[in-house]
């Protein structure tokens, strides 16, 4: 087993530097960033895995409730978090598990404190990371059990969906629709996953030998608002259009405003599929109820506190990756 000793030798450093930097101490301490990059270095290479199970079992000895840490990115997902947390909810209730929020900046999950001391919770959930936030992932060894929601890496577990493959469950959708002129109305690009939807979606499109132009694509805020005013531009651009993929809930919404505004018909004229990671219920009872590729999230998050729990337990996980699936909900869109 490599010890504190065994990194403090391979960085040239002392042990009880060793364990002010993997107690995430070093910035109150003042360690220079050089030598903690020494010392992470020495934990990737030598593949150091601290002993949780001592401080699980002195934290548990009250026998009260495990307490587990989810890591969200503070950024228009905000609105997303009450779908997730219901999913925690549920399973939680049954375990007895007390659940706490850390926000968190894109590209700043280094600097959530909290996360590299492992001191105020037993293991988490990170959700959201940017690529920056990935390699910072990549190259720390975390105090507590970690999984990851909707990312994947070498050394952890995670529960994802395929991506590409909610890209191409909406083209095929369109394609049986009959529908010629797709457009693109996506948000700003904060993880590889959005991309890989796009992809899917061209690449199924064009496979089926409908263009997917690169120019019939619309980049929103993720907001009612800015789908709507997407929309507009759309329409007043001339370019011909009889469907839109949305990657987005709100941004559909807004898009569906727009053509009821402007009487269109929906879906003869103009058909809307959207990646549905909003509440369900405003998808059933939108005018008409909107199609989309559904993101299951209660799901995901249920299963990353399963896999949490089978880790504090010391229990096999069956699965490094699960990947749930992503059902394609018909409604009148």
């Amino acid at each position: 087993m490599v010890t504190v000793k065994d990194i403090a030798k391979a960085a040239g450093v002392s042990p009880s530097t060793v364990s002010i930097i993997l107690n995430g101490k070093n910035e109150e301490r003042k360690i220079s960033d050089k030598t903690c990059k020494k010392v992470w270095e020495a934990v990737q290479s030598l593949g150091y895995q601290p002993n949780i199970a001592a401080r699980t079992l002195r934290d548990s000895q009250d026998n009260g409730p495990r307490t587990i840490a989810l890591y969200w990115a503070n950024d228009f997902r905000t609105s997303m978090l009450s779908r997730f947390l219901k999913g925690l909810e549920l399973a939680a209730a049954d375990d007895g598990h007390e659940i706490v929020v850390f926000t968190y900046a894109n590209d700043q999950l280094n600097r959530q404190k909290a996360l590299l001391s492992g001191k105020r919770f037993h293991a988490a959930i990170i959700a959201n990371a940017s690529k920056k936030d990935m390699e910072f992932i990549n190259s720390v060894v975390f105090p507590v059990p970690v999984v990851l929601y909707n990312r994947q890496a070498p050394d952890y577990y995670s529960v994802t969906v395929d991506n590409y493959k909610m890209g191409r469950l909406a083209a095929e959708a369109f394609h049986q629709k009959g529908k010629k002129h797709p457009w693109i109305i996506t948000s700003t690009d904060v993880f590889p996953g959005m991309s890989l939807r796009i992809d899917g979606f061209c690449q199924t499109l064009e496979a089926l030998g409908i263009p997917c132009p690169a120019d019939d694509r619309k980049t929103a805020v993720n907001s009612l608002e800015s789908g709507a005013r997407m929309m507009q531009e759309i329409l007043r651009s001339k370019r011909p259009c009889d469907c839109v993929f949305c990657l987005s809930d709100a941004i559909a919404h807004g898009v569906l405003y727009t053509l009821n505004r402007e009487g269109k018909k929906i879906p003869e004229e103009i058909s809307v599929i959207s990646i549905g990671n909003g509440e369900s219920e405003y998808s059933q009872y939108s005018i008409p109820p909107l199609t989309n590729v559904y993101l299951p999230m209660e799901d995901m998050a249920k299963n990353c506190l399963e896999i949490l729990q089978r880790l504090l337990d010391h229990e096999e996980v069956p699965q490094k990756n699960l990947l749930l699936d992503t059902p394609l909900i018909l409604r009148e869109s």
